[in-house]
């Protein structure tokens, strides 16, 4: 019965499939592509199907400004389309169902809207139908894996945090779990500005923490939690290709004003920072993996072996959800 109504309402929104193509079905696309191409994969459709299938429930993207119930749909849609999976109803919605549970992010800005929205979603009979207090354990657990915060001073995301955190109208946790958690979470999901260098970031986050009265850390603790945030939530400037990156994140580790690491460890340590957080000028996948790899075994890039070039590539692109290469192209 269940199933039965959500699909109902779930067709009722729909209709018909969007005639604008979401950002799941070109990822589908891409992957599919690349599945089957000289130049990917060299796989079957039968094969390509399910490489592609298994791909986006693992690292699928949702077409942005869209609520949890507008995703939904974009997933039934991609799931039950004959251009597509061309699953039937059920399981069709048990993949959108899927992918919502995994990769879902809400539309909502404030953090006490998007507990609404969680909430909203796991007790609507469009969504996952539970009763109110399974509802209130899904959005409680959805909420600290996928909030996002908003593009504010770091003192005023970690207030925020820290005020859903201990509302009633929030998690309703103590003093010190929300503390603590706070502290977490802005480790895992600070924003640290728009367009910014690693040094006026890395500044950003130490002017946050010597300004918070809430962290309350000692002066290592204070140091380490200032890398955790870079490492976690640093990024480069879209302008730059990999080599750029490459290079100001080795100077920020090495300068007195970054990291003030050594040479050898400054250098692993933007060769880390790029894999985590570097991105490619190409759009074509087989391109990114040849770009990853050029910049991994050139002598200006990171100057390993072709070996060692082809496992950082496929490592770059696997941090990224997207597909990996055969060695014999590269």
């Amino acid at each position: 019965m269940k199933i039965f109504l959500s699909l109902i309402i779930v067709l009722l929104v729909s209709n018909v499939e969007s005639k604008e193509i979401s950002k799941l079905s070109l990822m589908y696309q891409e992957l599919y592509r690349y599945a089957v191409s000289s130049k990917g994969l060299r796989q079957n459709d039968h094969q390509a199907q399910q490489y592609v299938r298994e791909e986006i429930l693992k690292n699928g993207k949702f077409t942005e400004n869209k609520n949890l119930f507008e995703q939904l749909e974009e997933a039934y849609n991609l799931a039950k389309s004959k251009n597509y999976f061309h699953l039937n109803h059920k399981q069709s919605l048990n993949f959108a169902w899927k992918m919502v549970k995994r990769h879902g992010k809400m539309k909502s800005d404030t953090l006490y809207d998007q507990y609404k929205e969680a909430f909203d979603f796991a007790y609507s009979t469009i969504g996952l139908d539970l009763s109110i207090k399974p509802s209130m354990g899904f959005a409680k657990e959805f909420m600290l894996k996928n909030m996002k915060l908003r593009d504010l001073d770091l003192v005023d995301q970690y207030k925020d945090v820290y005020e859903f955190l201990r509302g009633k109208e929030g998690l309703n946790l103590n003093e010190l779990e929300s503390r603590k958690m706070a502290q977490t979470l802005i480790e895992q999901k600070a924003v640290l500005g728009r367009d910014l260098n690693l040094f006026k970031q890395y500044k950003m986050i130490c002017d946050f923490v010597s300004s918070s009265p809430g962290l309350k850390l000692s002066h290592d603790e204070s140091m380490e939690f200032a890398k955790k945030v870079i490492i976690n939530r640093g990024y480069f400037r879209k302008a730059f290709d990999l080599y750029d990156q490459f290079d100001e994140a080795y100077d920020f580790a090495h300068a007195k004003k970054g990291l003030s690491l050594s040479k050898s460890a400054s250098r692993n340590w933007a060769r880390e920072f790029v894999m985590i957080h570097g991105h490619t000028t190409k759009i074509k996948y087989h391109e990114k993996v040849e770009e990853f790899f050029k910049f991994a075994y050139s002598t200006s890039g990171l100057d390993l072996n072709s070996v060692e070039a082809y496992d950082y590539a496929n490592s770059f692109m696997a941090n990224r959800g997207l597909a990996s290469a055969n060695r014999t192209d590269l």
